[in-house]
């Protein structure tokens, strides 16, 4: 996946966290939440109407995942300093050509 903007780091990362929860069984029935500064990922990941045709099967992957682990939940917090994922961003877009994989 490309990185062009925060959205897209942030589905991402939600997509790394429930690939990481489904490849381990201890996570399976147990209440879990990934927790986003993106209202707008978090409102596609909880089956939000979503328009960017790039994020298509990364967001049916997540939501599949959620159903397979089940209690699982996305949430919405604000968090003003969020250095690392501002930091990768300004990398990516920067930087022509280079992926994240």
């Amino acid at each position: 996946m490309r990185i062009l903007d925060s959205n897209t780091m942030e589905v991402w990362a939600v997509k790394k966290v429930a690939d990481l929860c489904l490849s381990n069984e201890n996570f399976r029935g147990r209440f879990i939440s990934i927790v986003s500064d993106s209202k707008v990922v978090v409102s596609w990941v909880n089956n939000g109407e979503f328009r960017n045709i790039g994020f298509v099967n990364e967001i049916l992957d997540i939501r599949n995942t959620m159903k397979t682990l089940g209690g699982v939940e996305v949430v919405h917090d604000l968090r003003v300093f969020n250095f690392f994922t501002d930091s990768s961003v300004k990398m990516g877009s920067s930087e022509s050509g280079d992926f994240v994989e």
